[in-house]
């Protein structure tokens, strides 16, 4: 909800490309989240990380999700390829949160639309 009302009074990003951020955020990861619940019958992603996703959205437009999504992803897979080396490997039972990921993804996608 802030997110949008930035966007509606400062206009950056602009008020339509802040909501289609809301539900394009929401949606895919939302979509993920329900595929991965149905083909593996338990769940991957939480709930907490599709609103998050689509508050990010709403801050960084719908322009700024895919940065966001690649910065995250891409140090969660840093982090579990750390895990792994320090402890010898991981299973299916280890679950690793991807909030903090998303939350540095956000951070840094917010910092490079500023500087841009």
């Amino acid at each position: 909800m802030s997110g949008l009302a930035q966007s509606a009074i400062q206009k950056q990003p602009q008020p339509v490309d802040a909501l289609i951020g809301v539900l394009i955020g929401g949606g895919v990861l939302g979509s993920i989240a329900v595929a991965y619940r149905h083909y593996r019958g338990f769940d991957g992603i939480g709930m907490g990380d599709v609103k998050f996703t689509a508050a990010a959205g709403a801050w960084l437009g719908w322009m700024g999700l895919a940065p966001m999504l690649l910065i995250a992803s891409l140090l969660g897979l840093a982090y579990a390829g750390w895990l792994a080396v320090i402890t010898g490997g991981l299973d299916r039972e280890r679950r690793i949160p991807f909030g903090p990921f998303l939350a540095a993804g956000t951070m840094a996608s917010w910092l490079m639309q500023r500087a841009a």
